[in-house]
């Protein structure tokens, strides 16, 4: 190899060394943001967890004619208003767009929720065909609301 080949194989090598190394600068700033968008979406994620297995539960006692709890499972509440504030600061745009649409439905779910609860606990003012039928909308409510969220 000539000595003018030698010279521009070790010019390549030194900006493609360059190059790397801008790039390993900004990798390595970026990273605590990359960290705390990791954390975000876990809690986002954890949380839908939470809520799929209690509803998850509730449908099945729902189908057997078990369920007769008098309130909705804090959970529920609890996650809703949760997801509003994280959906803003979560940078994956499918995520956020789930959370928030999980968000709706939940608020939704909670209201559906209450009016079962309230036949249970103040049963004089319910006959069991609106209570059937708040339970059927339920299920169905449920249904909808895991399938959004998965």
């Amino acid at each position: 190899m000539t000595p003018f080949g030698v010279q521009v194989v070790v010019g390549i090598v030194a900006l493609a060394s360059l190059a790397l190394g801008l790039y390993n600068l900004w990798f390595a700033k970026r990273a605590p943001v990359r960290d705390r968008q990791r954390e975000l979406e876990d809690e986002i994620r954890g949380r839908l967890e939470q809520v799929i297995l209690v509803m998850e539960s509730a449908s099945k006692q729902l189908k057997r004619g078990e369920y007769s709890a008098q309130e909705v499972p804090p959970i529920v509440k609890d996650t809703s208003e949760a997801l509003k504030p994280l959906v803003t600061r979560v940078k994956d745009s499918e995520l956020s767009w789930r959370a928030k649409n999980a968000s709706d439905h939940l608020f939704l779910l909670d209201a559906g929720w209450s009016r079962v609860a309230s036949g249970y606990k103040y049963p004089d003012q319910h006959t069991e065909k609106k209570v059937a039928a708040l339970e059927s909308a339920l299920k169905d409510q449920i249904l909808v609301v895991c399938l959004q969220i998965i």
